[in-house]
């Protein structure tokens, strides 16, 4: 297994990035795809994740809130959700992208969200090194 994390946004309290496993990166092809698709949307996804990587105690909800099990969402009103989880305080590290869907899908891509942060954190436990980029 390889992870290699790619620089989101680098705020002055938090290093957002992006996780990509073997070369897949969910909340980073989701970006792009949003980008492309919806692009008023992702620049409001893209100042709330400036926002919170550039605020030592962020707590609004309606943008950035906690999702349990360690999981939290970057939130904008038309129903962009990036899923993210905290490594080490100052990395947030994103990895899975949705749309807002109903409460069960919700549940299930937070479900998706935890995978990809339990492999993350299984091949850190591992000792490997982890490379940031930009």
């Amino acid at each position: 297994m390889d992870i290699v994390l790619h620089t989101i946004y680098k705020g002055a309290v938090k290093h957002v990035v992006a996780l990509a496993i073997d070369g897949k990166s969910a909340a980073r092809d989701y970006l792009q795809e949003t980008e492309k698709t919806k692009p008023k949307e992702f620049t409001k996804l893209s100042v709330r994740i400036q926002s919170v990587a550039d605020t030592y105690q962020f707590r609004n909800s309606e943008i950035f809130r906690s999702e349990g099990n360690g999981i939290y969402a970057f939130k904008t009103s038309g129903g962009l959700r990036l899923y993210a989880f905290n490594d080490e305080n100052q990395l947030l590290v994103a990895c899975f992208g949705a749309d807002k869907a109903k409460k069960k899908q919700q549940q299930k891509d937070c479900q998706q969200a935890r995978k990809w942060m339990d492999r993350y954190l299984e091949y850190k436990g591992s000792g490997a090194n982890i490379e940031i980029r930009s």
